[in-house]
Parts: C-alpha cells; sequence; structure tokens
C-alpha cells in the first residue's frame, strides 16, 4: 500500500510540473516588466531633471525686465508662431478635435509661407522672363553697333563718326546706368543693404532660436507670460529645426535670389529715370511677405503674433546697462564691417560679376556731353544745387 501511495504521489507530482513552469515563466517576466518600469521612471526623471536644468537658465526677473525678441510682423512671423503653436497642440492632444486643431494651424502657417515664396518667386522669375531679357539683348546690340562703328580695327576710335551717330544712339548710349559707375554703384548699394537686412534678421532669429532651451519629451514648447504677452522660453528640436527649414532657409534664399536678379535687372535699365523707378519697383516685390500679413492673415492671428516674442539673452537688460556704461568698440566696428560687406558685394558685381554686358568696356563716359547724360557734367549738377536754393 505504501508503494502504491508513493507512485501516486509521483504520479501526481509528474501531472503539476506543467502549471508550475508557467508560474515560473510568469514572474520572470513580471520582474523583467518591472525592471523596464523602473528604467522608464529612471529616464523620465532624468529628462524632468534635466528640463528644469534647462529652464534654470533663464533667469528669475519681474516680468517686465524678461528680455525677449519678436518674431517679425510679416509673413515669416505668422509662419513660425504656428508652427510651434501647432506642435505644441499636436503634442499635448487629449482628443482627436485638438489633433485636428493643431494639423490646421500648421498647415496653416505652411500656406502663408508656401503662398508667400511663391508669389515672389512668381514675381522674380516672370520679370526675368519678360522684362530682363529684352532690356539686356537691346542693351547689347546696342553697345555692339557702337563699338563696331566707333572703333577701327586696331580699336582706335573715331570722332567724326560719333558726331554723325544719331542723336537717339548717342542718348541711349549714355543713360546706360554702367555709363555713370558712381550713381549707379550708390543705387545698387542701397538694394544691397536692403537685402543684407534681411539676411540679418534671418540670423538673429536663428540665433534667438539656437540658445533657447532645449526640452524634453512631453513638451513642445515652455511658455511664459509676462505683462499680458506671451514669451517662447524654450522649445524641442522637431518645431526648431522646422522653423530653420521651413522659414529661415527658404528666407535667405529668396532674399540672395530677389539681390541677384535686382541687380540685373537695375544694370539693364535703359535710362537714370528709370533706375528710381526699377528701385521703388523692387522695394514693392520685396514687399510681399508685409502685404501678405496686413491683407489676408485674420485680426486674431495678427493679436497673436503681437503679443508673441521669443526669450533673447541678447536682449537681456545688464546688457543694455553694461553697453551704456562701457563703450564697446566691437559693435561700432561691426557696423563698418557690414558697410564695408555690403560696398564689396556691389564692387564685385558692377567691376567683375554683372552678366548683363560682360564685355563693358568702360569707355562710354568720356564721350557722352551734358546734353546726352547730365549727370556726367559738374556744371548741371551745380545748376540743379543752386536752383534749390532760395532767391
Amino acid at each position: 500500500s505504501s508503494s502504491s501511495q508513493s507512485r501516486r504521489d509521483m504520479e501526481m507530482t509528474r501531472e503539476r510540473k506543467p502549471l508550475i513552469q508557467p508560474a515560473k515563466v510568469g514572474v520572470a517576466g513580471a520582474n523583467l516588466v518591472r525592471e523596464a518600469g523602473k528604467e522608464i521612471l529612471r529616464e523620465a526623471k532624468d529628462m524632468t531633471r534635466r528640463d528644469h536644468a534647462n529652464m534654470e537658465k533663464i533667469p528669475e526677473m519681474q516680468s517686465g525686465d524678461i528680455p525677449t525678441a519678436g518674431l517679425g510682423q510679416d509673413a515669416y512671423g505668422v509662419g513660425i508662431m504656428c508652427m510651434t503653436q501647432g506642435h505644441d497642440a499636436l503634442v499635448n492632444a487629449t482628443s482627436g478635435v485638438t489633433k485636428f486643431e493643431g494639423a490646421f494651424v500648421i498647415a496653416f502657417g505652411f500656406g502663408v509661407l508656401f503662398t508667400n515664396g511663391l508669389l515672389q518667386l512668381f514675381l522674380i522669375i516672370y520679370t526675368r522672363k519678360y522684362v530682363l531679357h529684352q532690356l539686356a539683348d537691346s542693351m547689347r546690340e546696342l553697345y555692339g553697333k557702337y563699338h563696331s562703328e566707333m572703333f577701327d580695327d586696331d580699336q582706335n576710335f573715331i570722332h567724326q563718326h560719333w558726331e554723325k551717330w544719331p542723336q537717339e544712339y548717342r542718348r541711349q548710349l549714355c543713360q546706360f546706368p554702367l555709363s555713370v559707375d558712381s550713381f549707379f554703384f550708390m543705387i545698387l548699394l542701397i538694394w544691397t543693404l536692403m537685402m543684407f537686412g534681411e539676411v540679418r534678421s534671418c540670423m538673429r532669429i536663428g540665433w534667438d532660436l539656437s540658445v533657447l532651451p532645449e526640452l524634453g519629451y512631453g513638451k513642445t514648447l515652455e511658455a511664459c507670460t509676462a505683462d499680458g504677452k506671451h514669451i517662447i522660453c524654450g522649445m524641442r528640436p522637431k518645431p526648431r529645426w522646422s522653423i530653420y527649414l521651413f522659414v529661415l532657409l527658404p528666407r535667405f534664399f529668396i532674399a540672395y535670389i530677389t539681390w541677384w536678379y535686382g541687380c540685373r535687372w537695375l544694370t539693364s535699365t535703359p535710362s537714370f529715370a528709370d533706375l528710381i523707378l526699377n528701385s521703388c519697383a523692387l522695394g514693392f516685390i520685396t514687399s510681399v511677405d508685409e502685404v501678405l500679413y496686413s491683407a489676408v492673415v485674420p485680426e486674431h492671428v495678427r493679436r497673436m503674433l503681437e503679443s508673441t516674442s521669443i526669450y533673447s539673452p541678447r536682449r537681456a537688460s545688464e546688457h543694455a546697462l553694461r553697453a551704456w556704461k562701457e563703450i564697446n568698440l566691437l559693435n561700432y566696428l561691426m557696423s563698418l564691417l557690414y558697410w564695408l560687406i555690403g560696398g564689396f558685394a556691389t564692387w564685385l558685381y558692377i567691376y567683375r560679376m554683372q552678366p548683363v554686358l560682360p564685355e563693358w568696356q568702360w569707355d562710354v563716359s568720356e564721350r557722352c556731353t551734358e546734353r546726352e547724360a547730365p549727370l556726367m557734367s559738374s556744371n548741371a549738377f551745380t545748376r540743379w544745387v543752386v536752383s534749390l536754393l532760395p532767391s
């Protein structure tokens, strides 16, 4: 009986073994899940600690003393605000409606940026197609005729041919912008500095975004409120790089393309009066972003943009106070550097890079008289100055 009892016990133990093994596996799996949970909590605490460390970079100030930099009251400012706000809504969305609203805000910002870039590029491309080519071809034809009829085989100027040349041809040739390089240099320098201002705006916004504290997982931005204004105090890499790629980089590219074809348009201008008018027309092309902002962007979005800014340590009050008490010659020398960069870019284009008349030999101004080109005559300039004086 004892042997049969032991045999039954062994059979019962053998039957229970399959039930015990899954329990052991379940305990091991639970241990793995527990360890993974501890690791996730540890990483979350580290992220929170890093977020607090990053946010501590922002000094404790009174609400009116927080240094900020505006986003710009134009289409680019709308794009920056919509990308930041939309990404934040998507990350913190608690329902499908909130996600849709965030996606719609991002799409609205992209739409404004795309429309602005499309209009500016459209104006530049069609100006190049329908205006620049015709003007440049007529200038090249007239200058080629001038060299073929006014010079002999040894490139000696024939004065008798110049005197017999039609008056209209002489007037047109002497009205070329390159025939009075000092006047043209001044006009082109103003245009270059104008476009250089666009580049500097991109650089300032890019710098302010790069020094913002970086947030961890779960937050797209950290916003502060001061005196009814919203200040972006921290940002995640995703919206930051979205602004770099879809706002600042296209703005820089459009500024360069506009400067290049603007210089070509001004070089192709057939008269001094049209040179001034075309300079004003270029100002119209560069103001498309402001036109869209004032005509298309809703009033609510415009008010939000006016009350939104970026935390900017470079504009802190202690920096401004120190700059006032201690004269920093480097800042003044930087202004001189900007002048030199603009002047060098203008000189480089006129004397080395301009493609309108690459064969221009600077041999026209000495042939022109006061009648063909009044700007070349110092007497005409003197009479113009005297005419402005009261009698």
